[in-house]
């Protein structure tokens, strides 16, 4: 692995830069997706759109890496402010417009303002923003737009819940939906099986869990000739690098055991043919350990890092719509820490919540203790780890109406998911760094809505208060005990 001193010069490299005027959508094939017989729609060139955005400065100045590793003060504001530009001019498709309209999105955030033009001018791009800035949509519209031909596009994400919800998105922008399928690990596999060996209509577009694709990858080389695009979401979850203190020992597993991530992506860039493929990555957090990663991995003599305003010089930034708050959990009189969540649910009056313990813990055996109180819970991954659109926006207009209350998942599976309207998420522990909590945290606050985060704490010889209180100040946000 490239050492830190040399990542670091090299991760200087990954700064935005002008792109190439010449749009790669191939016209024939993106029409045909999203259904318009309108061929004179024309994506604008870079320079076209960088002169409405007044993008010249931003992109020539370049991402401070050293700062970010150094600096531990977070930024609290939240780049979703909307201006005059519209999708049209970024080079959205007029149908695709059409479509986010209907789901009550009428104007790009910052985020996409700054990467979609980018992306349809074929760049590779490391998206880095906060949770619910909007990340989603910079590589899902221009894939729906231009997806390319079979298995043309690779979504790689880190859990089926994810999966789920990708698809589901993709199905209320798309007008042909056979073209996009999804492949996960820990589901029926005779459907996905069925899917694959459908050679008259191959989907071009491939949403799945890093071991699962692998497996296809492994023993389908020949599907993936033609990818001409590798997007993976939450990319520091997927490759997970190791800690720029990381022993020796480590180090040593990790090169005898690389990540299925990993594996994945650098084995779909070998067999592809086609001559410049695209790379995307997104997450929350990144860091100096992940940009030595991918610069390892080739990615970084041709990848821009495009990012919030709120992230230059800094590691991650939490919205500041976000309001934290603590509770005790006291071992001698409350009996366990489900009454001391349903107390504190009963007072804030909300409909419904996200409930996330540990990841050791049973989830059913909490769903359970849950109902035994009298309240209407489920378990996420029951609910949505189906791969059914369907019944994705059944659990979803549920949740929203409180016909279930409160739904339990872990860390481990609540990665990047997006929950319209969610007010109110309960911690049952004390996540175990900044990062976890950012991510925990950030299903609520998404696109500047207010939203609350209650952990429940533990006064005990453990520090579950003291720990807590590190990470708000780390955090650098105002916080109460309630």
């Amino acid at each position: 692995m490239m050492g830190k001193r040399a990542a670091k010069t090299q991760s200087k490299d990954l700064n935005m830069k002008t792109v190439p005027r010449q749009s790669v959508l191939i016209k024939e094939e993106a029409f045909q997706v999203i259904e318009d017989n309108d061929f004179g729609f024309r994506v604008p060139s870079f320079s076209e759109v960088a002169s409405k955005l007044n993008l010249g400065r931003q992109f020539e100045k370049k991402p401070s890496f050293e700062k970010m590793e150094e600096n531990e003060k977070m930024s609290g504001d939240l780049d979703i402010v909307m201006g005059d530009i519209s999708f049209e001019d970024i080079g959205v498709h007029p149908k695709l417009i059409k479509k986010l309209q209907k789901e009550g999105i009428t104007s790009p955030v910052l985020i996409q303002e700054r990467a979609l033009p980018l992306i349809y001018s074929n760049k590779s791009i490391l998206i880095k923003s906060e949770t619910g800035s909007g990340k989603t949509l910079v590589f899902l519209l221009p894939t729906l737009q231009d997806p390319g031909k079979s298995y043309g596009t690779v979504i790689v994400v880190p859990t089926r819940e994810l999966a789920s919800q990708m698809l589901y998105k993709a199905h209320r922008l798309l007008g042909d939906k056979s073209i996009v399928a999804s492949f996960v690990s820990g589901v029926d596999l005779s459907s996905q099986e069925k899917r694959l060996q459908d050679m008259t209509n191959p989907p071009r577009i491939v949403i799945g869990t890093p071991k699962r694709l692998l497996e296809i990858v492994e023993a389908n080389e020949s599907l993936f000739l033609k990818t001409k695009r590798i997007v993976v979401d939450e990319v520091d979850k997927i490759l997970l690098p190791l800690h720029k203190r990381a022993s020796q020992k480590m180090i040593t597993n990790r090169v005898a055991h690389p990540r299925s991530g990993r594996l994945l992506v650098e084995k779909i860039a070998q067999i592809s043919k086609v001559p410049k493929k695209q790379f995307i990555g997104a997450s929350a957090t990144v860091n100096i350990s992940l940009l030595e990663d991918l610069v390892d991995m080739g990615w970084g003599d041709h990848v821009t890092v495009v990012q919030s305003p709120s992230y230059e010089g800094k590691l991650r930034s939490i919205p500041s719509c976000i309001r934290h708050r603590y509770t005790y959990f006291n071992e001698e009189t409350d009996p366990s820490k489900a009454h001391v969540l349903v107390r504190t649910f009963q007072n804030s009056k909300q409909k419904s919540a996200l409930v996330f313990i540990h990841r050791n813990l049973s989830v059913d055996d909490f769903v359970w203790e849950l109902r035994y109180m009298g309240f209407k819970a489920a378990a996420l991954y029951r609910k949505i780890a189906s791969q059914n659109p369907l019944n994705h926006e059944h659990f979803l207009a549920d949740f929203h109406s409180g016909k279930i209350q409160l739904v339990v998942g872990t860390e481990e599976t609540v990665r990047g998911l997006d929950f319209k309207d969610l007010e109110h998420v309960y911690l049952m522990e004390v996540p175990k760094n900044t990062e976890e909590y950012l991510h925990l945290a950030g299903r609520v606050g998404r696109q500047g809505k207010e939203g609350t985060v209650t952990t429940i704490v533990s006064k005990d010889p453990r520090g579950g208060e003291r720990r807590m209180l590190l990470q708000y100040r780390r955090l650098a946000v105002p916080f109460q005990q309630i």
